[in-house]
């Protein structure tokens, strides 16, 4: 049963659903080595809302359409939070500014 048991995991929409639970791992451990308090709090701050749908899209069973809806407001969310901690911060920029004068 262990084979079509990961074919089964492979197939279905629980593996969507994994993978967004990876990346937001990924993003939190990222976010909790951001040294500028301001940019950590505005990205955590994101990535606590988008926790509470991670956790029912895992342990609910809910409607594909709900699914569907869920998976798009977490994916935007992780997108967010990952143009958040991309941008340089306000000194650094201000900083190339006067350099390139």
């Amino acid at each position: 049963m262990g084979f079509l048991d990961a074919i089964r995991f492979l197939l279905s929409p629980r593996r969507k659903i994994y993978r967004l639970r990876k990346k937001y791992d990924r993003l939190r451990e990222k976010a909790d080595k951001i040294r500028q308090q301001e940019k950590r709090v505005s990205v955590l701050s994101i990535l606590d809302q988008l926790e509470s749908t991670l956790v029912i899209l895992e342990e609910q069973n809910v409607s594909r359409f709900e699914q569907h809806r869920m998976v798009g407001y977490v994916k935007s969310g992780l997108a967010k939070a990952k143009t958040i901690m991309k941008q340089p911060a306000q000194q650094d920029f201000q900083y190339q500014k006067r350099r390139l004068r």
